[in-house]
């Protein structure tokens, strides 16, 4: 709606079933939602209104404005938020300046945050904002599978099948016009 283009039939196929394998992926599908989902539901939304208008505007701005704005943005919010949580609702803030909270706070803040946010600056003009949604919910596959391989996790069928899912709505997304201009030739 905002960038005013429509999607096309198989990336709707393929974000209706990687969303699918997703719930099949994390049993969402066991559990009823509590106020962690709910807060997740929303940040998805932000994520995604994020996406759509980081598309809008990568074109047209200067880059390392644009992504200084997104990481200024991004440390106020956090901010903000671990006030009202930690003060308000928890009433718990406690700091202990130690050797592993600076290592936290170095390695969320440059690694986690700053070169993500850069590189998604930078990259996400190439692309539509579907298909980047589609890229970005293959971070639950990566996880899942980085925990299997480094921490040894045991995958249930159900995991799997939600990573397969979810493999399959992102081969339908973007290969389904190649395969079919290939199979028509």
């Amino acid at each position: 709606f905002v960038l005013k283009t429509k999607p096309k039939p198989e990336n709707i196929i393929g974000v209706i079933i990687v969303i699918l394998g997703l719930a099949v992926l994390t049993e969402a599908h066991i559990t009823l939602p509590n106020i962690g989902d709910v807060i997740t539901f929303a940040c998805a939304i932000a994520f995604a209104i994020h996406v759509v208008l980081l598309n809008k505007y990568s074109d047209s701005n200067n880059f390392y404005l644009l992504a200084f704005g997104q990481f200024l943005t991004m440390t106020i919010a956090s901010f903000v938020f671990m006030m009202i949580f930690e003060i308000l609702i928890f009433e718990n803030f406690f700091v202990e300046l130690n050797s592993i909270l600076i290592f936290t706070l170095i390695y969320g803040s440059l690694f986690a945050t700053l070169i993500s946010i850069l590189v998604m600056t930078k990259y996400q003009r190439m692309t539509t904002p579907v298909r980047a949604g589609i890229i970005y919910s293959m971070e639950a596959v990566f996880a899942v599978g980085f925990s299997y391989l480094i921490l040894h996790e045991i995958l249930n069928t159900t995991q799997i099948a939600g990573i397969i899912v979810m493999l399959i709505g992102l081969c339908i997304s973007e290969f389904y016009s190649y395969i079919k201009n290939k199979l028509t030739k």
